[in-house]
C-alpha cells in the first residue's frame, strides 16, 4: 500500500467517524428537546435522563471537535503524500529528460553537418554537369538540375516538418534518378564518340 492510498483510506475512515459522531450529536439534541420540558416541569425520570443526555452531548461535542481536527490533519497528510508522489514522478521525468537530452544534443551538429554535406553534394552534381557540358556533352543546363534536385529534397524536408513549398507528387524527383539521368546521358554521348571503345 503506497502512502497516498494509506492517507486516502485514513481520511475516509475519519470522515465516516465524523459523520457518525455528527449524526449521534443530532440524535442526542433531538432527544434532549423532547424531554426538556418534562425534566424542568418536575418529572424526575425525565430530569435524570436529561442530565445523562447533557453529559453525552458534551462528550459528543468534544468528539466532533477532535474528529474535525483529525480530518483536517488527514487532508494535510494526503496532500503531502500526493505532493511527494508528484515530485517522484517529476524526478523520474527529469532523469528521462537528461538521458534524452544527451541523445538530442547531438542532432544539431548532425543536421549542420548533413546540411553542409547535402549542399556540397548538390554543388558537386551541378559542377559535374557543367564539366560534362564543357567537355562537349549536350546537357539540359545547370538550372534545370538545381530545380530537379530541389524537387527531390523539399518533399522530404516538408515531411519532417520544415516549412517549405509543397511540391505536387507529379513534379517530385528522386535525387539518385536525377543524377543518374545526366550521368547516363553523358556516358551515352561518350560511348557514341568512342564507338564502344573505352580508352
Amino acid at each position: 500500500m503506497n502512502d497516498v492510498t494509506k492517507a486516502t483510506e485514513t481520511l475516509h475512515r475519519l470522515e465516516a467517524e465524523f459523520a457518525k459522531a455528527t449524526d449521534r450529536a443530532t440524535t442526542l439534541q433531538t432527544e434532549r428537546r423532547k424531554i426538556s420540558f418534562a425534566a424542568h416541569d418536575g418529572d424526575a425520570k425525565a430530569k435524570s435522563r436529561l442530565t445523562k443526555l447533557n453529559a453525552e452531548s458534551l462528550e459528543s461535542g468534544l468528539q466532533i471537535e477532535n474528529l474535525l481536527s483529525a480530518v483536517d490533519e488527514a487532508k494535510a497528510r494526503l496532500a503531502e503524500a500526493e505532493r511527494e508522489v508528484g515530485l517522484a514522478a517529476q524526478r523520474a521525468n527529469a532523469m528521462e529528460v537528461m538521458a534524452l537530452a544527451t541523445h538530442a544534443s547531438r542532432r544539431g551538429g548532425r543536421i549542420r553537418d548533413l546540411t553542409q554535406e547535402l549542399a556540397a553534394e548538390i554543388s558537386g552534381a551541378v559542377s559535374d554537369l557543367r564539366r560534362f557540358g564543357a567537355l562537349g556533352v549536350p546537357t539540359s543546363g545547370a538550372r534545370l538540375l538545381e530545380l530537379a534536385l530541389t524537387r527531390s529534397v523539399m518533399p522530404q524536408l516538408r515531411e519532417a516538418g520544415i516549412d517549405v513549398d509543397l511540391i505536387p507528387p507529379g513534379n517530385r524527383h528522386q535525387a539518385d534518378t536525377v543524377v543518374d539521368g545526366f550521368v547516363s546521358q553523358a556516358t551515352t554521348w561518350a560511348d557514341g564518340v568512342l564507338g564502344g571503345r573505352v580508352a
